[in-house]
């Protein structure tokens, strides 16, 4: 099989959203019945096929230049954690009397920190949410355009930026893959792939580019 095949067929066929039975069957159903989605083993049966997915916020991206505030769908504003809403319990009272009496790992399950975040500690550090700066940037000579640390003052030791060789015809055509609505249909793992291989197509950098642009990333 060829390099474009194979790549194709991995990235059409995520496991972390995926139907459970053939694609082209569930395809068939939402063509013959127009209200198939609505049926309840079709959220298990085709979640792909019906979007039941959900996507990642975008500051869980590599589009986003600070990461997640500690809600987890906020975007920080800085490393520091600039821009991240107020930290507070939504049930203060309730909260109060929960960790009162339960062990707090049963106080602070999923839906107690949900609800006490503030209580349960989980924005007690607000900027350990956001991305941390890049190493990169620390280093003497600061960063390549894809995160190593340059070796000299104009790029010496950094890539020139280009698509992969031998996939220019594959970045075009999956190029949507460039937009964060692909990770509502394709796993994560896969998309940063694609964005490794055409930098290029998908706007990291511009063709033979070797440093970092720092209006992207900048020192604190």
């Amino acid at each position: 099989m060829n390099q474009y095949g194979r790549f194709i067929i991995i990235s059409i066929s995520p496991a972390a959203c995926r139907d459970s039975i053939t694609t082209p069957v569930c395809q068939h159903f939402v063509q013959t019945y127009r209200d198939s989605c609505k049926w309840p083993e079709m959220k298990t049966s085709c979640p792909l096929t019906c979007k039941f997915c959900v996507p990642l916020p975008r500051c869980a991206t590599k589009a986003s230049r600070y990461g997640c505030c500690w809600d987890k769908k906020t975007e920080a504003k800085s490393y520091a954690g600039d821009g991240c809403p107020e930290c507070r319990d939504q049930f203060p009272s309730y909260c109060r009397e929960r960790i009162a009496r339960h062990p707090r790992k049963s106080a602070c399950n999923k839906n107690g920190s949900k609800m006490c975040p503030k209580s349960c500690g989980v924005c007690e550090h607000k900027a350990a949410a956001a991305q941390a700066p890049p190493e990169c940037l620390y280093s003497h000579y600061g960063c390549c355009w894809d995160l190593t640390s340059a070796q000299g003052p104009i790029g010496e030791g950094c890539v020139a930026c280009r698509d992969r060789h031998g996939f220019k015809r594959l970045c075009k055509l999956w190029s949507h893959y460039c937009k964060d609505e692909a990770y509502k249909y394709v796993q994560k793992n896969v998309i940063d792939e694609f964005r490794e291989t055409c930098p290029m197509t998908c706007g990291k950098c511009r063709i033979g580019q070797k440093m970092l642009d720092l209006s992207v990333y900048k020192r604190n």
